[in-house]
This record gives structure tokens, C-alpha cells and sequence, in this order.
């Protein structure tokens, strides 16, 4: 109920429960303590039951988090002293053909999916599946998609083809700070409807319902490409090899990286999709495209959402940093090398100095993730408020670094910086806007929250109108 996916939201400075179940071989030492797990939480099985505790926590002046699954890279799923509100429970699946908002008459009927704010991407593939239909979400089937996921922006293998998951959403239930429960929708609160697609999760209410448009069905077209650049052992034993004109992974690497980006903004506007990652020596490409009134999408279902379920990446600490690349990075042949050699130079960066430390089996490698899952290039985002630097990018990078014990504070804090500060020649490259979440959307954002929670009820890291690093309940954050 209250764990998290990366155990560092779950620790608060010293306090911690490290398990250490990415690496079992490491003994299971120390004492077990709260972090910043929540000491107090309500399950929500109805509405009625998120009613209640809003106003509850509203009238004794108790901070709140909301959490369905706990897949939050913020840690805004849990906090110290608060009150967790568990939305997990909230299952319930309904498909109408003729799918119409409240009392939205403007809006025209289409086929939609309903589904409670505790539905898991995996429940919701095979619900849209034996309806015959497909569904825009992300890649790993035990992520929540009615909460962080659809409000942060949603990015998944249908992006190209049918927008990022705000752009397929047609409405919310939720309870707001006053604790009423309430519809947004095109029709009725729609500035709270736009907020909610793009505003980020946790900000605006508690929201206990979705409602997806869904698709014809469809199957994939799947290629993979795995570049392995290697020196033979028996050449490396060869007196006198001119080993300087010899490539070395990275400049192999570099060089596909250049040739993909010529291919990707073509790729992206026919609906292919794609995921890239590149490790020390080795870069493993995904891309696949959907093809619409084929007969199904359970294949991609079994053979990959399935298995993503078991597993998502859990049991570690993490810290990342992302960006958003534009088309306009790909526009030339230069603008493509450029972007690639960045690229690279963000890769080995990313590697923290502290070898003197004996940490080497307490690490966690994670490669630089490319994900081409972005909405069309002529999506335009009308009535949504996700940052609006989605609507030009190609490629998002990530990068990143993992622990698997609880490490001196000195060396989580070098990993945060180290990535962090890696991340800057593509902050170079793209300009101001790839990196800010909510981009030039804030101040709308920032008002329409002003309206809905004048007293900051909904109060999470970094999320709109939040009270800063020096707020006592985010305390935790201090070295994270």
C-alpha cells in the first residue's frame, strides 16, 4: 500500500527499509523505519470514500498524497506526517460504442472507455482488446493510468499515431479541495478539464474516474536492431595492430545514432514509434508502427505489455534527468551529427567519480533511454495544457542512475548531481523549454489551480503553485 517504486521516495534522510530486492545477494541488514512513507492511509472504494477524506484532512489540516501504483519519479506519491490517499481499488472497466460527455451535447459520440483511477495499463490493454479496440498508453503494464500517467502528459507506442494520452482523454471525476465531487469534461469545468491533461498528477483533485476514446484495433509491424560493436579478442592479440584505426562502441554508436535521426522525423510522421537504449557498449533499438483493421492487439499484449507487468523496474533508488529533442535538432545532415555526438557526451558524463568508494555492487547500471512516442506532428494539443514542446520533439532522452543499497548521503548526492549536470550540453543544444515540465503553460496552469484550490489543499514537489524546498513537508527532498 505504501511502497514506492524507487525506494528512495520511501527514505527521509537516515530513516529507511531498505530490502534490496534487485540484488538479493546483499545481506538485509538494519532496522526498519517510517521515511517518508505515510503513516496513515484510506483506501477508496467508491467516491463517496474520497469525499470524506478530503474533507476530513482538509478540516484537521492534514497534508495529503495520492497514490494508485506509486510509479512517480517525483516521490509525490508519498510524504512524512500525511495522509495517503489509495486510490488502487478503483477497478471498475466500462465500454460504451456511443461514448458521449456529461450533458456534453457539442461533443459527437464515440467508442470510449471508462475505467476507475486504480485500473492498470495491462487490465486496460485486454479490456480494450476483447472489445475489439485499442488504447493509447504507456509500455509497462503495471503502471496506473488514471492518475500521474494520463495528467503528466502520457507518452506510449500509439503517440505517433493517436497523441499522448491527455490528447485521448475526454473526461475526469474527481473530488476537488472543497470536497466536492464533480465532472470535467469539454462541456462543463473546462478550465479544470484542461488543467487536469497536462497539469500533472496530484495538483487539482483526487480523481477517481477516466474516460478514454479508443481505436480501431490493430497489430504491429515489429523490427529490432541491436548494435554490438566488438573488437575480436584475436585481433587485440596481434603485434604491431594499427589499433588507432580502429572504431571505437562509441563512435559506432554515433554513427547509427546519426543515421536513425535521419529516418526518425519520416518514421514519426507515418506512425512508427520506437525505443532506443545504449549502454557502455551496446545500443538496442525497438521500433514498430500500428496498423489499423488488422485483427488484433493482443499479440503485442502477450508478447510485450504482459511481461513488462512482471518486470517494471522496482526495488532500487533512482535518480534522472530527461529532455526533449525538436525536429528542428534533425533538419540537416550537420544537425543530426551534432545531435548524435551529444548525445554520447550526455552517456559518459553521466558517470559519478566516486571509485574510491567500495560501491561497485551496490550500483545499478541504467542506459540512456531514447523514446520516439510522441504525438503527430500536426497534433496541435487544442485544449490541452501539457507542455507544449511535446507537440515539436521527435525523441525524448533520459538518463540516469540506480542504487540498490542505501548509500552515504555524499554519494547520492554526487549520482543526483552527476546526472543532472549531464544532462547540460543537450540543455544546450535544444534551448530553453525542452527540459521545464510544464513549459510556458505554468501561468495558466498556475491560475486555473488558484481557482479550484485557493488554500494549496493538493500540495506536491514541484507541481503546480507548490510552496518551495523550504516548506517543512518536504523535508525528505533535501538530499534527493
Amino acid at each position: 500500500m505504501g511502497s514506492a517504486q524507487s525506494l528512495n521516495w520511501e527514505e527521509c534522510n537516515s530513516q529507511n527499509c531498505w530490502l534490496q530486492s534487485e540484488a538479493t545477494q546483499l545481506p538485509q541488514t538494519g532496522v526498519c523505519q517510517q521515511g517518508r512513507i505515510p503513516p496513515f492511509s484510506i483506501t477508496i472504494n467508491t467516491p463517496q470514500d474520497a469525499v470524506r477524506a478530503v474533507q476530513f484532512a482538509t478540516a484537521h489540516k492534514i497534508k495529503m498524497v495520492i497514490k494508485n501504483t506509486g510509479h512517480e519519479y517525483m516521490g509525490r506519491s508519498t510524504g512524512p506526517d500525511s495522509l495517503q490517499i489509495w486510490t488502487h481499488q478503483l477497478k471498475a472497466l466500462t465500454y460504451n460504442a456511443t461514448f458521449q460527455p456529461e450533458n456534453c451535447s457539442a461533443v459527437a459520440p464515440s467508442t470510449a472507455i471508462t475505467m476507475g483511477a486504480g485500473v492498470l495499463a495491462e487490465d486496460a490493454y485486454h479490456f480494450a482488446t476483447k472489445n475489439n479496440r485499442t488504447i493509447t498508453l504507456g509500455a509497462y503494464g503495471s503502471v496506473g493510468v488514471g492518475g500521474g500517467f494520463a495528467m503528466g502528459g502520457g507518452h506510449g507506442p500509439l503517440g505517433p499515431k493517436y497523441g499522448l494520452a491527455v490528447d485521448n482523454l475526454l473526461q475526469f471525476k474527481l473530488v476537488t479541495a472543497a470536497g466536492d465531487f464533480i465532472t470535467a469534461n469539454a462541456c462543463h469545468n473546462k478550465d479544470l478539464f484542461s488543467a487536469l491533461r497536462g497539469g500533472g498528477g496530484g495538483s487539482f483533485g483526487v480523481v477517481t474516474e477516466v474516460t478514454y476514446l479508443v481505436h480501431p484495433p490493430s497489430e504491429f509491424q515489429v523490427a529490432q536492431i541491436n548494435v554490438q560493436p566488438r573488437i575480436p579478442a584475436s585481433l587485440l592479440t596481434v603485434t604491431g595492430l594499427p589499433t588507432a584505426g580502429l572504431l571505437t562502441a562509441d563512435a559506432v554508436i554515433t554513427d547509427f545514432l546519426t543515421r536513425l535521426a535521419s529516418y526518425s522525423v519520416g518514421w514519426a510522421d507515418k506512425g512508427w514509434a520506437g525505443y532506443l537504449f545504449i549502454t557502455a557498449g551496446n545500443a538496442s533499438f525497438v521500433t514498430f508502427r500500428s496498423q489499423q483493421s488488422l485483427p488484433s492487439l493482443q499479440a503485442l499484449v502477450d508478447d510485450v505489455m504482459t511481461p513488462g507487468a512482471v518486470n517494471t523496474p522496482v526495488g532500487f533508488g533512482e535518480t534522472l534527468a530527461g529532455r526533449l529533442i525538436p525536429r528542428t535538432a534533425m533538419a540537416t545532415a550537420s544537425d543530426r551529427a551534432t545531435l548524435a555526438e551529444t548525445i554520447i557526451k550526455v552517456k559518459n558524463l553521466n558517470t559519478p567519480t566516486l571509485s574510491a568508494q567500495n560501491v561497485q555492487s551496490k550500483t545499478k547500471p541504467i542506459a540512456l533511454q531514447i523514446y520516439s512516442t510522441g504525438p503527430p506532428g500536426n497534433s496541435t494539443g487544442e485544449g490541452t495544457l501539457v507542455n507544449t514542446n511535446w507537440r515539436g520533439s521527435i525523441w525524448e532522452v533520459v538518463v540516469a542512475q540506480g542504487w540498490v543499497e542505501d548509500f552515504p548521503q555524499a554519494i547520492k548526492n554526487e549520482y543526483a548531481q552527476t546526472t543532472n549536470s549531464a544532462m547540460d550540453p543537450l540543455r544546450a543544444l535544444t534551448g530553453p523549454g525542452g527540459g521545464s515540465f510544464f513549459g510556458t503553460n505554468y501561468a495558466q496552469l498556475l491560475a486555473i489551480k488558484q481557482v479550484w484550490d485557493p488554500l494549496n489543499v493538493f500540495n506536491v514537489w514541484k507541481g503546480v503553485g507548490w510552496t518551495g524546498a523550504s516548506d517543512p513537508s518536504y523535508r525528505c527532498y533535501a538530499n534527493n
